[in-house]
C-alpha cells in the first residue's frame, strides 16, 4: 500500500508510471508502464563496465530523478543497476519503489540492498534523503569499474567494509568522477555531497564531472544514448530473462474475473 500511495503521486520522465491499481479478495496489482529495454544490470554485466561518457549519461538523469523525489520529501532507498530499466531509446526509468518513503527528517527503517546500504543505515541511527547520494556514489563507482566499491562473500562483511570507510579508486577513472565519488562516499553528512538538505541536492549537478553535460536536453531527452537496446518493437521482451512461473501467472492474470470499471482510468 506504501508503494502504490508513493506510486500514485510521482510523475517524472525518468521513474516507470503506474496507470492504474486494482485488487481481488487475495491481492492488490499495480499496472506499471512496460519498458522495453531491459535492466541497466543486464547491459553492465554484458559490457562488463561503462566508459566515462555512457556513465555520465545515466548518472545525470538519475540525478533528476532523485532530486525530483526529494522535492516531494520522497527517500527512494533502493537505488542499483537491477533497478534501472532502459526504454526503447536508451533512456533511464527508474523502477520499485517498495522501499521508497516520505521523510520530513528522519527514518529508522532498516531496508536496501547491501552494497548500496550507508553507514547511517547499517548502524541504526536514523537516516534521511542523504543514503540516495551515498548510493549515487556506489552506482557511479560500479558503473565505471564493474563492481562495487564495497563486496565480500556475506552481507556482514559487506557492513564492516561500508563503516570502514575505505574506497580504492582505480587508477583508469577520470579524475573529477573520483572527486564526485569520493564526495558520495563520505561517512560525515555535513561533509557528504547532497548530505545535509535540499538546497544542497544542487551541489551534485554542478560539480565539475557534469561540466559538458547539458541537464535540460537530457531532461528533454535530446540527446543521443550511448546504448539503444536492441528491440524490434514495444512489446517486445527479449531484453528480460524468462522465469518459470511467468506464463502460469501471466495466464492466471489474463483470466481474472475483473470488473471492466476497474479499469476506466487505463
Amino acid at each position: 500500500m506504501s508503494e502504490k500511495a508513493i506510486w500514485e503521486g510521482v510523475s517524472h520522465p525518468f521513474i516507470v508510471s503506474m496507470y492504474t491499481s486494482f485488487q481481488d479478495a487475495t491481492y492488490m496489482y499495480m499496472l506499471l508502464e512496460f519498458v522495453v529495454g531491459g535492466e541497466v544490470f543486464a547491459h553492465l554485466r554484458r559490457m562488463g563496465k561503462f566508459s566515462n561518457n555512457h556513465t555520465r549519461f545515466y548518472v545525470g538523469q538519475i540525478v533528476l530523478a532523485l532530486d525530483y523525489l526529494h522535492s516531494e520529501n520522497i527517500c527512494y532507498r533502493h537505488l542499483k543497476p537491477e533497478n534501472l530499466l532502459l526504454d526503447m531509446d536508451g533512456y533511464i526509468k527508474m523502477t520499485d519503489f517498495g522501499f521508497a518513503k516520505k521523510v520530513e527528517d528522519r527514518t529508522w527503517t532498516i531496508c536496501g540492498t547491501p552494497e548500496y546500504l550507508a553507514p547511517e543505515i547499517i548502524q541504526g541511527l536514523g537516516h534521511g534523503k542523504a543514503v540516495d547520494w551515498w548510493a549515487l556514489g556506489v552506482l557511479m563507482f560500479e558503473m565505471l569499474g564493474g563492481y562495487p566499491p564495497f563486496h565480500d562473500e556475506n552481507p556482514f562483511g559487506i557492513y564492516q567494509r561500508v563503516l570502514q570507510g575505505k574506497v580504492e579508486l582505480p587508477h583508469f577513472f577520470d579524475m573529477s568522477a573520483c572527486h564526485l565519488i569520493s564526495k558520495l562516499l563520505t561517512h560525515d553528512l555535513s561533509k557528504r555531497m547532497g548530505g545535509v538538505d535540499r538546497c544542497c541536492d544542487a551541489q551534485v549537478r554542478c560539480h565539475e564531472w557534469f561540466c559538458d553535460l547539458s541537464f535540460a536536453e537530457l531532461e528533454a531527452k535530446l540527446m543521443p544514448a550511448p546504448l539503444i537496446p536492441a528491440v524490434e518493437g514495444d512489446d517486445d521482451t527479449e531484453q528480460y530473462e524468462d522465469y518459470p512461473d511467468s506464463v502460469e501467472f501471466a495466464t492466471q492474470a489474463f483470466n481474472m474475473d475483473v470488473d471492466a470499471t476497474l479499469f476506466h482510468s487505463f
